[in-house]
């Protein structure tokens, strides 16, 4: 598919999301990653700016933008609370939220085609079947699912709202503060995996916008600390990056700077709580979801012995 160029320089990423009708940027990116994307002739690169001088080409079919993930009841992710209304589901770290090509599998949105079908159609678009909100593939832990369209318009509403609270356990490299509010704005104009952060407002015409995490020390486990990282309302990468900007990495979590621990193939960040208001009577709803055991582990072993 040969693209007509650009009137203005732009990123690569952005001019394909909005030359190919019902493109998103998430799967722009991924075709670029996939090397199906030619700039004059050559493998285009996802940071890359084209302009009118341009010539770009998308190799192969682009999938039409209302497929939905083909069913795959053996992805591992557990049941936390269930009703007529809402689901919360808790995955393990290396499950992607929803697929990014109608052949992938493994990933929740997989799970839900296959064991509860009666969410396709409701959420943000059909890959993501009443998913009201995402986790990174790394990170574990809990996920709000709508099963119907009136409870997702509710949760999505109260999500923008900031009144649904997500609390992350997290282990960190360095000396964590006992009580802290970082408020560093986040900028994902970086590329298309690193985010940035800034002690400045954004800039007119930036996607950097505020950002607040809560944070405190569960516990010290010598060098290292378990915290736990309270958002209202979550920028990507958001609990990682403000981390990183106060000097306290994850474990694992090398795009930030976190070190490598032996046998911990993932970065050390859990989605132990979600509380929300029920989209139903509005009565208030708290689910918890323990630290997976290569993450126990790791507290165990530095924690101070008696």
């Amino acid at each position: 598919m040969l693209l007509a160029a650009p009137g203005t320089p732009q990123r690569l990423d952005r001019f394909l999301a909005s030359a190919v009708e019902g493109l998103s940027r998430a799967r722009a990116q991924a075709l670029i990653a996939e090397g199906r994307v030619r700039v004059n002739g050559r493998r285009g690169a996802k940071g890359s700016v084209v302009g009118p001088a341009d010539q770009v080409e998308v190799e192969g079919e682009v999938a039409p933008p209302d497929w939905t993930p083909r069913p795959d009841p053996d992805v591992a992710v557990r049941v936390a609370l269930e009703d007529d209304d809402v689901l919360v589901l808790d995955k393990p770290s290396g499950v992607p939220t929803h697929p990014l090509r109608p052949e992938e599998m493994g990933t929740v949105a997989n799970w839900l085609a296959a064991h509860r079908p009666q969410t396709t159609g409701v959420g943000y678009g059909p890959r993501e079947p009443g998913i009201v909100h995402r986790l990174d593939v790394g990170t574990s832990g809990l996920l709000l699912v709508a099963k119907n369209a009136a409870a997702f318009e509710r949760l999505q509403a109260d999500l923008r709202a900031g009144k649904i609270e997500k609390e992350y356990l997290a282990i960190v490299e360095g000396p964590a503060p006992q009580a802290d509010v970082i408020g560093f704005a986040i900028d994902d104009e970086k590329s298309g995996k690193v985010v940035a952060w800034t002690d400045e407002l954004p800039k007119p015409g930036r996607r950097a916008r505020p950002a607040e995490t809560v944070v405190d020390v569960v516990r010290r486990l010598g060098p290292r600390a378990l915290v736990r990282a309270s958002v209202a309302k979550a920028a990507r990468h958001q609990v990682r990056v403000h981390l990183a900007a106060i000097g306290c990495p994850l474990l694992g979590d090398a795009l930030y700077g976190g070190p490598e621990v032996p046998g911990l193939s993932r970065h050390a960040l859990h989605a132990a709580g979600i509380r929300f208001a029920h989209p139903k009577d509005g009565h208030t709803v708290r689910v918890t979801s323990p630290l997976p055991p290569e993450l126990q582990a790791i507290v165990d072993a530095g924690a101070p012995q008696p």
